[in-house]
């Protein structure tokens, strides 16, 4: 539960292809970690989570997101997980 006034990041998104079983997403703002979240195999997802007190109301905030496993798709050779559309803090 967030408490009024105090922030929260959504970041709405899907997986890069549908996968067989669940990846967890991990969010670190402002070196601070937030609770890992579960993201369902397959179809489209918005992650919540609450800000931490010291970002509240700053002009900017460093954001590091992780997952629990990564593909390569084809010739390409970067490690892919997932595709977000936008961040909103709220």
């Amino acid at each position: 539960m967030v408490s009024p006034g105090c922030g929260t990041t959504v970041m709405p998104g899907r997986p890069k292809r549908p996968a067989p079983c669940s990846v967890t997403v991990t969010v670190t703002v402002a070196a601070t970690p937030l609770a890992p979240m579960p993201i369902p195999a397959g179809g489209s997802f918005e992650l919540a989570f609450p800000l931490p007190a010291s970002v509240v109301g700053a002009p900017a905030m460093p954001v590091m997101i992780e997952v629990s496993r990564t593909f390569r798709a084809g010739a390409d050779i970067r490690d892919l997980g997932l595709a977000f559309g936008e961040f909103e803090v709220r």
